[in-house]
């Protein structure tokens, strides 16, 4: 494996153009093809207070049409190249990517440009848009797991430029404008130094290049500002535990999300941070939460853990369901399996474990080259070099017990812990404040989670 990685990353070449923007062109594919992402290095933490959701239009919106080109003509001349386009925005990155034929890419670098750097923002299409993501809020809104899972990520970043929804709220998305459109694009997607484009294909590396090199020349004729931030903000950890219950008498089961401040991408705990989640609960019935909560409790069909390695301290989030009787007995489970975390049993055999998943599944993450792209994608957004993704399973394999016990020990503190539940209230509040005392547990009701969404 190792060695078929260095001889795929051995044909990688990169050029940073006279503008600054970093090109990676990577020869690999099994077919005539050739896909090239901008990378933008910031998505919905540069979302300004009270126009949430912002980075996130804006790049859906680079889809809507050009200064030259409207949406139907735009996407009729991919359709007719057989091409395709696709655009996103989370947390960190943004991205526009074309995908097309390798006969025909080059006659479309032009339109990918002009797609890129010359975006209308027609007022129809944006209120349409926002129309739909209103729409589409209302909806998860009323969906328990997505309730929870948003609110757990709010109360774990909340007073960090990451603690809100990235598709915005429904307050939000009213106030967002094309000019804010115009304007997070002018700041962020037009300053070279916060973009790279990496191009794969079945093609010479040089030609890859060259393609690369012919799409970044719009940025020549715009001022570069040298934009560049790096973990320049750290979550707040230090607040008194916090339960917020949200009241849905009509459940008969509940959410329950349990999380601790994580780590940020720059930590040099990461990889060990990655086999420490997957024995937690992000390993299925290969980690200790499914062992003893469904294997052997019977408490619930499915609990998990993972966590999101950010620009800054991202969190762990414990992710479970249960029946709505067993809230109270699921939620003390959790607490004792964190708290007994050193003394579990079978340590060992769960490291072993963890180490042969990522020997076996490592891999897949290059089997195609929509894969590779995405595994670039992330390196570029946290501005990592190709060695990350070559050594990864040897730092995986350095990971020992005494590194895992560490972890616990410094991640899975008490005194830190939020969490959030989703359920019928009064049939397990009581149990909860008893454990926790009512001062650290706060009851919602459903109607009123707006304000907090």
């Amino acid at each position: 494996m190792r060695d078929r990685m260095r001889e795929l990353f051995s044909g990688v070449k990169t050029s940073v153009s006279s503008s600054g923007v970093k090109i990676v062109a990577i020869p690999w594919g099994k077919t005539p093809k050739i896909t090239a992402t901008f990378v933008i290095r910031s998505g919905a933490e540069k979302d300004p207070l009270g126009k949430e959701g912002l980075a996130n239009l804006t790049i859906e919106a680079l889809g809507f049409g050009t200064t030259t080109m409207g949406f139907d003509v735009l996407h009729e001349e991919m359709e007719k190249q057989g091409a395709s386009l696709e655009m996103g925005s989370s947390w960190d990155f943004s991205y526009i990517t074309l995908s097309a034929p390798s006969d025909s890419f080059e006659f479309l670098v032009p339109l990918y440009k002009e797609i890129f750097f010359q975006p209308a923002f027609p007022q129809k299409e944006v209120h349409e848009a926002k129309n739909r993501r209103k729409a589409k809020l209302q909806k998860l809104s009323d969906i328990p797991s997505w309730v929870a899972d948003q609110l757990i990520w709010n109360l774990s970043l909340k007073n960090s430029p990451y603690g809100h929804c990235y598709m915005g709220n429904l307050r939000s998305i009213d106030n967002l404008t094309c000019e804010d459109l115009k304007g997070f694009h002018d700041k962020y997607c037009r300053d070279a130094s916060n973009v790279s484009i990496i191009i794969v294909g079945k093609e010479d590396a040089f030609r890859l290049l060259d393609l690369g090199l012919k799409i970044v020349e719009g940025f020549d004729d715009h001022d570069n500002t040298h934009f560049s931030e790096k973990g320049t903000f750290t979550a707040s950890c230090t607040e008194e535990p916090k339960i917020i219950i949200i009241d849905r008498p009509d459940l008969t089961q509940s959410e329950i999300r349990v999380a601790f401040p994580g780590i940020s991408r720059y930590d040099p705990d990461y990889h060990a941070f990655i086999v420490f989640n997957y024995i937690l609960g992000g390993g299925g019935f290969s980690s200790i939460l499914m062992d003893i909560l469904r294997s052997k409790k019977g408490l619930t069909y499915g609990v998990k853990s993972y966590f999101y390695p950010l620009k800054i301290r991202g969190p762990m989030v414990i992710s479970t369901y249960t029946p709505t009787a067993y809230t109270s007995k699921i939620f003390e489970e959790i607490i004792d399996i964190i708290s007994s975390f050193p003394h579990q049993k079978n340590l060992e055999q769960y490291l072993y474990e963890s180490k042969e998943f990522f020997k076996g599944s490592f891999p897949l993450r290059f089997e195609t080259p929509e894969k590779l792209l995405k595994e670039l994608v992330h390196l570029e957004t946290y501005q990592m070099p190709l060695d990350e993704l070559l050594l990864f399973l040897n730092k995986i394999s350095e990971v020992k017990i005494d590194n895992i016990m560490r972890l616990a020990d410094s991640y899975l503190k008490l005194e830190h812990l939020k969490a959030i539940i989703v359920g019928r209230v009064k049939d397990f509040l009581k149990d909860i404040e008893h454990y926790w005392g009512k001062s650290k547990v706060a009851v919602i009701d459903y109607k009123d989670i707006v304000g907090l969404l």
